[in-house]
């Protein structure tokens, strides 16, 4: 699922704990797996709390790109 989030009063961690429950409503399972603009701030101080985050550069700004990778643990 890919998930907009451009506010920038927002810490990465509110960011991310939007997405995953916003994830988790519509799919009915939580992600285990996001990946995110290399340049996004924060993202080396977050606790993701079993989300594992994947830095890319092909990953727009404020773009996160959240799911379940296969064959991962919940």
């Amino acid at each position: 699922m890919l998930w907009f989030d451009n506010a920038p009063d927002r810490p990465l961690s509110v960011k991310l704990s939007l997405a995953t429950r916003h994830y988790e409503r519509k799919y009915g399972r939580s992600p285990n797996v996001c990946y995110l603009n290399l340049n996004t701030p924060g993202q080396d101080q977050v606790d993701t709390a079993g989300l594992h985050l994947h830095a890319a550069a092909d990953i727009l700004p404020h773009h996160f790109w959240i799911g379940c990778a296969s064959g991962g643990a919940e």
